[in-house]
């Protein structure tokens, strides 16, 4: 019985010994990926940030407006997106703001964006 738990003791640090001489594992490094220059929308920019845009796609038409309850401080804010041709009355605030200024340009901006990259073609209104 001894001489059978020897040979598999023996085994297992023959094991690991085999295991413990092999060749140190590779390491990969992880570099950010670069990323080609986001598609160029039609959307004009003012110096105010955003401009309400309707998109199109085919005879559908898409409006993203924003709202905002001060022209000077931008907050409160909306971001509104209107399915024109497709439900027509529809009105949904897809993004909202009560104090972080620059937040709803940025979101409908990039919503726009989206729309692009989808194939809608936009333009400010």
């Amino acid at each position: 019985m001894r001489s059978i738990l020897a040979v598999v003791l023996g085994m297992n640090i023959g094991f690991g010994v085999a295991f413990a001489q092999e060749e140190p594992t590779l390491k990969a490094k992880v570099e950010q990926a670069t990323t080609a220059a986001p598609a160029a929308t039609t959307v004009a920019a003012t110096g105010a940030g955003f401009t309400d845009t309707v998109c199109t796609s085919g005879g559908n038409t898409r409006k993203v407006e924003l709202i905002s309850a001060s022209a000077e401080t931008k907050v409160p804010c909306e971001v509104h997106y209107k399915k024109e041709t497709e439900q027509p009355g529809h009105d949904q605030v897809i993004y909202t703001a009560n104090n972080e200024i620059g937040f709803c340009h940025a979101k409908a901006s990039a919503f726009v964006d989206k729309l692009t990259g989808m194939g809608w073609a936009c333009s400010a209104k």
